[in-house]
């Protein structure tokens, strides 16, 4: 069912007046989304994914498929796309006069901060293939979600993307999922799942600056479940989450990942 559903969804047209990246395939996962144990999961991926790295690309697109429209695309296709996914974190491009050494093609700024957090926690990696990065869409954007309208955010947010991610979860091993931002985090808990009996806590850090005393705090989300829309699971997973996005704003992170690890303390099967 998850292939056919990848499939179709590969197929689908991209939503109109959105700023959809011209010609790009929808991104299904980022790294080895069908054997990792842990799976962050953020609103949708950037524009920058689609831009060429040293002539390199990341993804996909029409062009470098040789079709013309998403309907054109062939069982062939969709594993070349998939395998681009799959392989995101592996691919590199090589420079020097010999080409003997090799360049990440990932977009570092982004994943950084977030490897660092799974791997300080957990001991799992995007670069190992032991965690992926899922997106509530598999759309990407030339604006930003924030510079996104009401309507369009809707638009990305299709069913088919939600469903691809449902059976992403119902048909994987994932024992953790790790929610990257208030909007995520709601969508996903709520629209996604239909979970809300979800404990919610508030992090909170002081900090002194020239006298001045400010307080920081973040939401925190956290359940652990073994059914999902009334679907035994495999094995639970927990689900955590947080209503700061982390990479607008590192100061936070070492707040967040002293609670999440507070909060899982049993290593990972």
């Amino acid at each position: 069912m998850l292939e056919q559903i990848l499939a179709e969804r590969l197929r689908e047209e991209p939503p109109e007046n959105c700023t959809v990246v011209m010609g790009s395939t929808p991104i299904i996962a980022f790294g080895r989304f069908r054997s990792a144990k842990v799976a962050s999961v953020s609103l949708n991926p950037s524009w920058a994914e689609f831009e060429p790295v040293k002539d390199n690309y990341r993804f996909h697109t029409l062009k470098t498929l040789g079709v013309e429209s998403y309907s054109n695309i062939t069982d062939k296709h969709v594993n070349q796309i998939v395998d681009y996914c799959e392989r995101y974190f592996e691919r590199y491009y090589t420079t020097g006069i010999r080409k003997i050494k090799k360049n990440p093609l990932y977009y570092k700024s982004w994943f950084n901060p977030m490897e660092k957090m799974i791997n300080d926690i957990y001991g799992v990696s995007y670069l190992d293939g032991s965690a992926c990065h899922l997106d509530i869409s598999q759309w990407a954007t030339n604006n930003t979600w924030g510079k996104l309208t009401e309507t369009q955010r809707k638009a990305i947010v299709g069913k088919r993307d939600l469903e691809l991610l449902r059976q992403q979860v119902l048909n994987n091993n994932y024992e953790i999922i790790l929610l990257n931002g208030a909007t995520t985090s709601e969508v996903f808990l709520h629209q996604c799942f239909n979970i809300h009996n979800y404990e919610t806590v508030t992090l909170q850090k002081t900090t002194r600056s020239k006298g001045e005393k400010t307080i920081t705090k973040v939401e925190g989300y956290y359940i652990e479940v073994n059914k999902l829309l009334g679907e035994k699971l495999k094995k639970p997973i927990k689900i955590l989450g947080w209503n700061d996005y982390i990479q607008k704003k590192p100061t936070n992170i070492e707040m967040i990942k002293s609670w999440v690890k507070s909060t899982i303390t049993l290593p990972l099967d």
